[in-house]
Order: structure tokens, then C-alpha cells, then sequence
């Protein structure tokens, strides 16, 4: 045996042993008969500093996009320029008996600014001008009210800063009220309701899991790990997920945390490249696994713990649950993916996918097309964070190729 047969072996043996003790670990930790001490909050990390910068309605130019296949069209391209993040929301109605406006909101990945429009018109305005250059990420409150946005500052560390779109502002510069939270938090999710965050703080013996209101307050500690490495999502009010970091040819696994006591339940284990996406009545997880430089998509029962295969092959990041009256998945399927090492290879930009829309309902198994992307659009679609309105009228996405925003009319 060579030298380097022999790296190869030993550092496979590694990770096989590394994803049977996070099992093991877990496992442990799982609820029996008595509650997990989670300690008790503590002070927030960083106090609001009322900073500021939304405000009027100014209508906008560079970075609204416009439709795409004409204004008949149901898919149009809202930003042209790169978005960091966007929301869609129902606005609350003037009189009860009627319907409130479907608005999407989103942050200009460039300068940090938030813009709006309607599904109405389309006519678009910048809400906030309070400039934050270069935002790599933009999460926001399902309301379209708070938003969190992070960046790399001028000392290279991850900044995070948190704020709310003050409406009644005079000027733009004054319509985004917040402040920042510590520095260098690694990973940051957003509660469905949008009134409580989750986010990872390295330690010096690993990494602790916290638990805070939107704004930074009320912390408490609810899960912590000595391995730092660590994908986080909330997908019920009451449960926050937790993965192992997905990596090609890495045994993945999956467990469910209680957001108010902290319980530990081991959900998937031992799955090569896993990624997964709980669904948000957290009976299931729609999950990947990747070996032999092909994808394959599951979909995992929770409660019965039985597994079944999907008739399309995607990752989980690129599809989004939806509950109406049956609960189904919107998801962006590759024609076909290519053969490469995922999800490593699409992650790190090596390989990019041309997309369909296909939606599965998951108590019938219907599964029925969507939309030819590349005939509605005249281009190929990387399509990524999948959002739907509360009423299944309007969907919006992120074309990963350039990071541009477009809606699309469902009902």
C-alpha cells in the first residue's frame, strides 16, 4: 500500500468514525422522561443602537427589473441586479371583507437597499436608502416587517445587522431602525412567525446554539456541540433543525431540536452529502443523498419512519413547502443535473443547473409541471430560495446564475 492509499484510507476511516459519534452523541441527548436544563437567558449580546434608513417611496431606477416575455407574461423579473434576499407577503387589508396586496420586498446586494413592489402594477419604489455595502445574505420576517442582512466588514469579520422597516419615516435615511448583534455569527435563522432568531456562536469547546428574540434579546442557549461544523433552518414554530455540514462523500446526519427546552431528536444518519428540508408541519424531510457523482431525492416520514423516492432529482435547497389544503413542495428540477461531486460541486459554483418548476403533492403523489423556464424566459434558470404567498397566488425566486428576483403567477 502507498503512502497516499494509505492518507485516503485513514481519513474516510475518520469521517465515518466522526458521523457515528455525532449520532451517538445525540443520541444520548435525546428526551427520555425528564427536560434538558437549557440554563436561563442571558442579556443581549449587542444592544440596538437605533440606526436608521428607510422611508418614502421614491420610485427607483437601476435595480428594478422589469417583465420578461411581455406584461401579459406570469413571469417577470423583478431585479435585474443581484438581491441578497427578498420576501413576499399580503399586506393587511384596508376593510376586513377584503383582500390585502401581495408585495415583495427584497435587499440590493450591492449597497444594501430595500426595495417594493405589488403584484398589482409592479411599479416598484425604494423604500430604504441606508447604504450597507456588499450583503451576502438578507433574512427577513415573514411580515416583510424585519430584515436581517450580513456582510463581511472592513476587518473581515461577519457583521450582522438587525432592523425593521419603519414605514412612517419622513426619509428614506431614517426608515431602517436596528443595530448590530455580536460579530462572526457563523449561521442565523428566522423563526416562522419572524419573532424569534436561532443562530451559532463558536465556544471554546465547540459551538452553542442560540436562541434570541428577532432583535437580539432574551438569549438562551438550546444546543450546543463540540464540533463546530453545522447547517441550521427552523422549519415549525416550535423545532429548529440541525445538520451535520453537507460535503461529497461525508456521512451526514440530521436531528430536530426543541426551540423552547432544547429536547435533542435524532431524525437521519449515515447519509452520504446529506442536505434536508423539514417540512412546516414537521411530519417530514425531503432529503439528498449523493454517491457516485449522482443525486438521488427522498422523502422521509417522520413519524413512521419510513422512506420513499422521489420521481425527480434535486437538492432540497431548491424547493419549499407549501401548506393549503394538502400539503405539496415547489421545486426547481435540473434537466437533467449533471454527473459531478454534489452538493460540493454546485454549492462552490463548479457546476450550474438549467431548472424547470415542477410541483409533487405529497398525499396524492401527483406530481405535475410548472414551468419551461428557458421558454418563458429566454434563459437557463439556477432557481434557488423558492417563497410562496399565503393565498398560492404568486411565488418568487432567485435566479442563482446572476442573483436576479422574479415572480411568477400560480393561480
Amino acid at each position: 500500500m502507498n503512502k497516499k492509499t494509505a492518507i485516503i484510507i485513514i481519513i474516510i476511516t475518520i469521517l465515518v468514525l466522526a458521523g457515528g459519534f455525532l449520532w451517538f452523541y445525540f443520541s444520548k441527548l435525546a428526551p427520555q422522561d425528564e427536560d434538558v436544563d437549557i440554563g436561563t437567558p442571558t442579556d443581549p449580546i449587542f444592544p440596538s443602537s437605533g440606526g436608521s434608513s428607510n422611508g418614502g417611496g421614491t420610485n427607483t431606477g437601476g435595480s428594478s427589473g422589469g417583465t420578461s416575455g411581455g406584461t401579459n407574461s406570469k413571469l417577470r423579473q423583478i431585479s435585474a441586479t443581484p438581491v441578497a434576499g427578498a420576501v413576499i407577503f399580503e399586506e393587511e387589508p384596508e376593510e376586513e371583507d377584503e383582500e390585502g396586496d401581495i408585495v415583495i420586498r427584497y435587499v440590493d446586494r450591492g449597497l444594501g437597499h430595500i426595495f417594493e413592489t405589488n403584484t398589482e402594477d409592479f411599479s416598484q419604489q425604494r423604500i430604504s436608502g441606508r447604504t450597507l455595502p456588499k450583503i451576502y445574505e438578507a433574512l427577513w420576517q415573514g411580515s416583510g416587517k424585519g430584515v436581517i442582512m450580513r456582510y463581511i466588514d472592513e476587518n473581515e469579520d461577519i457583521a450582522t445587522f438587525q432592523g425593521f422597516v419603519d414605514e412612517t419615516a419622513e426619509n428614506e435615511e431614517q426608515a431602517l431602525v436596528g443595530g448590530f448583534l455580536q460579530s462572526d455569527i457563523p449561521f442565523i435563522t428566522v423563526s416562522p412567525n419572524g419573532n424569534s432568531i436561532f443562530y451559532l456562536s463558536e465556544t471554546s469547546t465547540g459551538v452553542s446554539g442560540i436562541r434570541a428574540s428577532f432583535s437580539g434579546g432574551s438569549r438562551a442557549e438550546i444546543f450546543n456541540s463540540p464540533l463546530r461544523s453545522w447547517i441550521i433552518d427552523w422549519p415549525t414554530d416550535g423545532t429548529v433543525s440541525v445538520s451535520s455540514a453537507p460535503g461529497n462523500n461525508v456521512p451526514g446526519s440530521m436531528f430536530l431540536v426543541n426551540s423552547s427546552n432544547g429536547n435533542i431528536t435524532p431524525v437521519l444518519s449515515s447519509i452520504s452529502g446529506l442536505t434536508g428540508n423539514v417540512s412546516p408541519d414537521g411530519n417530514y424531510v425531503l432529503y439528498t443523498e449523493s454517491s457516485n457523482l449522482t443525486l438521488q431525492t427522498f422523502l422521509y416520514d417522520i413519524s413512521s419512519g419510513t422512506t420513499q423516492t422521489m420521481p425527480f432529482a434535486t437538492l432540497p435547497e431548491k424547493c419549499t413547502w407549501y401548506e393549503g389544503d394538502s400539503l405539496s413542495l415547489y421545486c426547481a428540477v435540473p434537466i437533467p443535473p449533471p454527473r459531478a461531486d454534489y452538493p460540493d460541486a454546485w454549492y462552490q459554483g463548479r457546476v450550474s443547473f438549467d431548472d424547470d418548476l415542477w410541483r409533487y403533492e405529497i398525499e396524492s403523489e401527483l406530481f405535475e409541471f410548472v414551468l419551461n423556464t428557458k421558454q418563458e424566459s429566454g434563459e437557463d434558470m439556477d432557481i434557488t430560495d423558492i417563497q410562496i404567498d399565503g393565498r398560492e397566488s404568486y411565488l418568487i425566486f432567485t435566479n442563482k446564475k446572476d442573483l436576479s428576483l422574479w415572480s411568477l403567477e400560480i393561480n
